[in-house]
């Protein structure tokens, strides 16, 4: 009897931690991004099935999009706007690659996660901020979809309205042929509401765990600051040591939650100093209509928006995550018990150990000192970009230029 009361218990706990995201979940599940597996109720084999092909031609669509830019390429670089279509099909590579693989981490390991939260709550008491979590994702439903629908239906307005002067992004289909201009219409509706969906999504979510790490690093933060302004050090050696194992399982639990969302990182950190430079360097070598530069800085600004959020939330979180040093760091070894004096040495040994904080696949974590290491060489490069455009090719064929007519008059002497 007693076995089957904690079994009851465990399954009741896993499910209330799974439905602080099951808004999100359901949501993703509907627009293709996430296998039915995540799901907690069953479905049969044929519903299953028919889901994984439905996921799978949306990532094809999505992939479709990626190859029908490379085709847009040739045709640019024979109408010298090579650049500016590699700014767009380097946006929306990046976005396809997201989608796919971070569909996948989702799919395979956000179960996992949630089990591993379930033995962190089970252990160490429930989150501090579940609640809120889990009203949040209620409402995410009724006002987050209206707002990406009038996203989607103004892109794809924009799209539709401004086509004429989009020619050369919408080839190979030709919109004077009836047809081919449904065709490319429709494509268009389809990948644009997939697009827009997917990215709100994974970053809405990426946005919730990320809101209860730190809240719950912030939790630990507060706790040994009452300790330590209690004067509590001597008493609380068991209370220190509970709240390392805490911090430890905590950080398992966010290593994990790095691996659900790193291809998220990658793919829009690695594009982003490509994307403006390509579409700077268009601006300023060619010549655009006003609507197509509307919609390529749109589509910059829209990428800015996705690397500010991970630049600015993996600072944050990374701050929040290593505070405790300081406040360890006050206290005296020499009058606290053996064990105390070893629990906060292992804390620190860790704090100061492998940085906690978001990766690009390991290259790099972001902390703050990156917010200026990112946005630095951005703007170095704008400059680069800008100095570019001040040395027109007029002043090579202008002969009154003296550096230029001494070179020539020393060619010239036999």
């Amino acid at each position: 009897m007693t076995t089957f009361t904690k079994v009851q218990v465990f399954h009741d706990e896993e499910s209330d931690t799974l439905s602080m995201f099951r808004p999100l979940i359901k949501f993703g599940i509907w627009n293709g991004l996430i296998g039915l597996n995540v799901d907690s109720q069953s479905h049969s084999t044929a519903v299953k099935v028919l889901h994984w092909i439905y996921m799978v031609v949306v990532q094809l669509l999505l992939l479709l999009t990626v190859l029908r830019y490379c085709f847009v390429l040739f045709v640019g670089s024979e109408n010298g706007r090579f650049l500016d279509v590699l700014s767009a099909q380097a946006f929306f590579l990046s976005l396809s690659f997201t989608s796919l693989m971070t569909s996948y981490t989702l799919t395979k390991c956000f179960k996992r996660f949630c089990k591993l939260l379930d033995k962190h709550i089970q252990k160490y008491g429930k989150l501090q901020k579940g609640d809120r979590i889990h009203k949040f994702n209620i409402y995410v439903g009724p006002i987050g979809i209206p707002i990406v629908i009038s996203i989607c239906v103004t892109f794809f307005c924009l799209c539709f309205f401004l086509r004429d002067s989009l020619t050369l992004y919408l080839q190979p289909f030709d919109i004077e042929i009836q047809w081919q201009n449904a065709l490319v219409m429709t494509h268009l509706i389809l990948d644009i509401n997939f697009h827009i969906f997917h990215s709100a999504i994974i970053f809405l979510l990426f946005m919730v765990i990320w809101f209860l790490f730190v809240t719950e690093f912030d939790h630990i933060d507060c706790q040994l600051k009452d300790i330590l302004l209690e004067r509590e050090v001597l008493k609380s050696e068991s209370r220190i040591e509970k709240l390392r194992q805490e911090f430890i399982s905590l950080v398992d639990c966010f290593g994990l939650f790095n691996s659900l969302f790193k291809h998220c990182i990658f793919g829009t950190l690695s594009v982003f100093l490509p994307c403006v430079c390509f579409w700077l360097y268009g601006v300023i070598r060619t010549e655009q209509e006003t609507e197509e530069f509307a919609i390529l800085t749109l589509l910059m600004l829209l990428n800015f928006s996705g690397v500010f959020i991970i630049v600015f939330l993996g600072a944050v979180l990374n701050s929040k995550a290593h505070q405790p040093i300081s406040i360890l760091n006050k206290v005296d070894i020499l009058l606290v018990t053996e064990k105390t004096s070893r629990s906060v040495a292992m804390f620190l040994s860790r704090l100061l150990g492998p940085p906690i904080g978001f990766t690009n696949y390991g290259l790099f974590t972001i902390d703050p000192p990156a917010i200026l290491y990112i946005f630095g060489t951005l703007v170095t490069y704008a400059v680069v970009m800008l100095q570019f455009a001040d040395t027109a090719p007029s002043t090579i064929a202008n002969n009154n230029c003296p550096i230029n007519s001494s070179i020539l008059n020393r060619t010239m002497i036999p």
